[in-house]
């Protein structure tokens, strides 16, 4: 905590890991603005409906903790993410509960889904035949003081457009991984001025991944450095690590080195901003991963290298420290988050590939680089493609499989 204390003085307007927010920064660092809870018209959205009233309402269903072992695999720690030109992420969880259904008065274990960081918890029926979890349009609990009682929806995308849908429903993989059915999710105001607007971004290409470990740190803000810690999902290539939660904001890579090094490379895009107009145009929608060192005075200084670290057991810790950006105005302005320091990613069970003794045998005639190819994963095309989000029939370590639909 030394490096830390010394720079309580860099701390920047505070942002919270979990709420997402970014601030816009000037030279001197003074925000400026926020990018707040924002509501869009949908104007791009066909309804095709003759009404949006009709989506499920659960809240006269008392719910009771169920006991259902043979479903626990399915349960527990999350990450949400969205597949767009970069991966966004955001914590996730579900749950078991059983209850009587509203329209047939029957007791049923049902699944509930939270996502859109704890905003959207919706309410599904789970087939273990089929794989399918089941929930359709559906109220959300949260009531926005503004605007009302919200729902969420699925989403189509056909020729002329993208569709609300009554459509809602997830596939669980055979590795573990729930897909979204429908091209993408959104949340919808369902009365008031504001009725058939949604909140916030639509929800695309919706994968969630099993949490397998943690990232804990610092994050700067009006009073100095304060300690997280959140739920990450981490997939281990030996010489390649994506870790989805990174940050808070997405997925990136981390490059493994044979000499117990890694190197998280800068510009990577990561997260999602959501802007419109003028300011897409300027800012972009994406941040990108900055590197940061502590000079002798105990500033930070923006580094044009990438951000280094080591890997031990199963635990990669970084020795930089890291702002995510988003593009640059004319001025030198842009979207950026806090600082991030002393960051650990730690798997939950087991260690790292190189993170540990290792069983010191070679494969004969593989080479450092046919290893590093084949701990990838590519589509008949042979394009490389990301594991999480990816589906139908890949390659990985030479060997072909079937992500289902």
């Amino acid at each position: 905590m030394k490096k830390l204390l010394l720079l309580a003085c860099t701390a920047v307007a505070a942002m919270s890991i979990h709420a997402q927010t970014l601030a816009k920064f000037d030279n001197n660092e003074k925000s400026l603005v926020i990018n707040k809870f924002t509501v869009h018209k949908s104007e791009n959205i066909k309804s095709g409906l003759t009404s949006i009233s009709d989506a499920k309402d659960y809240s006269n269903i008392k719910m009771i903790l169920a006991k259902a072992p043979a479903m626990d695999a399915l349960f527990g720690d999350y990450t949400e993410n969205l597949s767009r030109e970069a991966i966004s992420s955001s914590p996730a969880s579900l749950e078991a509960y059983q209850g009587t259904d509203p329209d047939t008065q029957e007791t049923k274990t049902y699944v509930k889904i939270i996502l859109f960081n704890g905003l959207a918890d919706m309410i599904g029926e789970y087939d273990a035949t089929t794989g399918k979890i089941v929930c359709g349009a559906q109220y959300i609990s949260y009531v926005d003081a503004n605007y009302g009682k919200i729902a969420v929806w699925g989403m189509i995308q056909k020729e002329d457009g993208m569709y609300w849908s009554q459509d809602l429903s997830f596939t669980v993989d055979e590795l573990g991984s729930i897909s979204l059915d429908q091209d993408a999710y959104a949340l919808r105001i369902m009365e008031g001025d504001y009725a058939g607007y949604r909140i916030e971004e639509t929800r695309p290409s919706v994968t969630l991944i099993p949490a397998n470990g943690k990232e804990e740190g610092y994050i700067s803000g009006d009073n100095g450095y304060t300690k997280y810690s959140h739920n990450i999902s981490i997939e281990d290539y030996e010489y390649t690590v994506n870790v989805y939660g990174f940050c808070g904001r997405g997925c990136a890579s981390i490059d493994i080195n044979d000499d117990g090094t890694v190197s998280v490379a800068a510009g990577q895009p990561i997260g999602y901003l959501d802007l419109e107009g003028d300011e897409l145009a300027t800012y972009g929608n994406y941040t990108m991963i900055t590197a940061y060192n502590v000079n002798s005075e105990g500033k930070l200084i923006k580094s044009e290298g990438n951000v280094a670290g080591t890997i031990s057991g199963n635990t990669i810790t970084l020795n930089d420290y890291i702002r995510l950006w988003s593009k640059l105005d004319s001025d030198d302005r842009g979207y950026a988050s806090n600082y991030y320091g002393e960051q650990t990613f730690t798997l939950n069970e087991g260690t790292f590939i190189k993170g540990g003794n290792g069983t010191g045998i070679d494969e004969i005639g593989v080479t450092r680089e046919d290893k590093i190819k084949n701990t990838k994963t590519y589509n008949l095309m042979g394009q490389q493609v990301n594991r999480a989000t990816a589906k139908g029939l890949l390659i990985r370590d030479g060997k072909k499989y079937i992500k289902k639909y």
